[in-house]
């Protein structure tokens, strides 16, 4: 008799858009890398990797484990190239501003709340973020995401509480 191993899985922790402000303006020069990552999804080797491109309404994340993290989210603001060279740097200032418990993953999180907040289909959340198929619904629901990028884009802004402001990612 073999016991099996029980993995357990860290919750996260996804912060609200005010939350996320909050991090963002205390962070200062690293503010900016928190906010792309809060609004893209894009995990902290992928960011600092600079394994993304910006398109007309689209960010482009090339992914780092597999084909499918290959992907387009919707354009919420343009990311800006990170202020540090390493992830390491905003990992600490992350830590000390928030005391510890928000961590860069918790970017990621916070832009897969940020979409159910939103109202995006399950489906498409889970496209964005470069998750496999899960079971035979997904393969019937998945679609073409560039016909969303638009209106998926909008209904994460207007969550956050408009349009222009969150195009312009505050300055360094």
């Amino acid at each position: 008799d073999v016991r099996s191993l029980r993995v357990e899985r860290r919750e996260g922790n996804p912060q609200s858009p005010e939350e996320a402000r909050v991090i963002r303006d205390a962070l200062r020069q690293h503010g900016p890398s928190w906010w792309a990552m809060c609004c893209t999804g894009m995990m902290p080797d992928e960011y600092w990797g600079l394994k993304w491109r910006v398109g007309p309404n689209y960010v482009r994340i090339l992914g780092t484990k597999r084909d499918a993290r290959k992907r387009d989210v919707p354009l919420i603001c343009a990311p800006v190239v990170p202020s540090t060279k390493t992830a390491s740097g905003f990992a600490q200032a992350l830590r000390k501003v928030t005391g510890g418990d928000v961590q860069p993953y918790d970017g990621r999180r916070t832009f897969m709340h940020w979409m159910e907040e939103a109202g995006i289909t399950r489906t498409r959340r889970r496209m964005y973020m470069g998750h496999a198929v899960k079971d035979v619904a997904d393969l019937y629901e998945r679609h073409e995401l560039a016909r969303f990028l638009d209106d998926d884009g909008a209904k994460i802004r207007a969550y956050l509480g408009g349009d222009r402001p969150y195009l312009q990612v505050m300055e360094s």
